[in-house]
């Protein structure tokens, strides 16, 4: 079974990789702008540096400090765009409220919901 990418346009990530770039952008926040393949992405920094050739391997969630904000939940069978309501830092888990049904709240793990960026 193939595997399914999580990166999408507009998240906001962090770079994990020690060897892209020499390392140069190693722990830094960028924004996924576009999705090539699962394989491939680009993503733009922050101080608008154009990376290409990102793999989706290399990247990470990146859990917004200021709520309530946007975010995409990015794995498992509710995907979709939701609202932080609170952190559970102990646990690594955050409560989402979905935009498309505010009556709808799910704790999700910090790998599962990803900072959204609306542009």
């Amino acid at each position: 079974m193939p595997v399914i990418p999580w990166v999408r346009e507009n998240l906001r990530v962090r770079l994990i990789s020690k060897s892209y770039k020499g390392g140069r952008y190693h722990k830094q926040k960028v924004i996924v702008q576009s999705v090539e393949t699962a394989e491939c992405c680009e993503c733009v920094t922050e101080e608008g540096k154009v990376l290409k050739q990102v793999h989706p391997a290399w990247l990470e969630t990146v859990i917004p400090k200021v709520h309530p904000q946007i975010v995409m939940i990015v794995r498992g069978q509710q995907k979709g765009q939701g609202r932080i309501l609170q952190l559970h830092r102990e646990q690594e888990k955050a409560s989402v409220q979905f935009l498309e049904d505010p009556t709808v709240i799910v704790k999700f793990h910090y790998d599962d919901v990803c900072e959204y960026v609306q542009r």
